[in-house]
């Protein structure tokens, strides 16, 4: 038989803790699938239109297809996903995901706008995204990211809305916009207990041309380990302090010896 050293029995130990953290470390994973939209169109996502028909499109190129205006093109790789539209109308780009409970929960995404009213302020109406504004048509111009409720309808900017990431809009006129990195923003708060969301990037114009980029989507999220995980945990800690005592115990009969 095989002797089994104080130095062989530390190394099994090493070995089988290194093991258990490992089996017991919730791993990080990702919830939005196509973020960066490199499938060449929209799988995953949803479209919703209140206006012109065929404003939003997944492009590649540095010349937005409706406006025919300048953009910066994909953040990385080939595709991204755009927001064009040149008449009074409101669009929405939507993923609906679920999750379990989790222990934190990381959103980023990269972004641009451009917007070509000719006051090149920003012109957020309380109606939210709504071109008509309820009918008045006052200035209403702008781009928003949220996390909604599962039940929420795509254009919602009341109850629905579980959190905001952006509000606002490209001023000074400048038309040809980077991209802005928004990047580390805790959502554990929101999806801790678990439950179905949806992620929604919008924009609302009635004055001009108005865009919006989108490339990049990703939010990961670590989940609370189940309770099986902790019990094999616990009975993994009693193990490994059972065989660091029963060695310590040999090392000191060694010595006695």
């Amino acid at each position: 038989m095989a002797l089994i050293t104080t130095a062989t029995r530390t190394t099994f130990t090493g070995i089988g803790l290194a093991s258990l953290l490992a089996t017991f470390g919730a791993h990080a994973g990702e919830l939005i699938s196509n973020g960066g939209f490199e499938t060449g169109d929209f799988t995953d996502w949803k479209v919703y239109e209140a206006g012109t028909l065929g404003a939003v499109s997944v492009a590649s190129g540095l010349v937005a297809p409706n406006s025919l205006k300048p953009t910066v093109g994909p953040a990385s790789g080939i595709y991204y996903a755009l927001m064009d539209d040149s008449f009074a109308s409101a669009n929405a780009l939507i993923q609906t995901f679920s999750t379990g409970p989790v222990q934190l929960a990381v959103l980023s995404f990269n972004m641009f706008v451009n917007d070509h009213n000719p006051s090149g302020e920003v012109l957020i109406d309380p109606t939210g995204l709504d071109a008509t504004t309820g009918g008045s048509y006052s200035p209403n111009q702008h781009a928003r990211v949220d996390l909604l409720s599962a039940s929420a309808s795509p254009f919602d900017t009341g109850a629905g809305v579980l959190k905001t990431f952006y509000l606002g809009g490209g001023t000074g006129r400048l038309f040809n916009n980077p991209y802005t990195a928004f990047a580390g923003f805790d959502v554990t708060d929101v999806l801790a207990a678990g439950g179905t969301f949806q992620l929604r990037f919008a924009e609302v114009n009635n004055e001009d041309f108005f865009n919006v980029g989108v490339d990049n989507v990703s939010l990961q999220v670590t989940p609370v380990p189940e309770a099986s995980t902790w019990a094999m945990m616990l009975a993994g800690l009693a193990l490994t302090g059972l065989i660091t005592r029963r060695r310590h115990l040999g090392v000191k009969n060694d010595i006695a010896r």
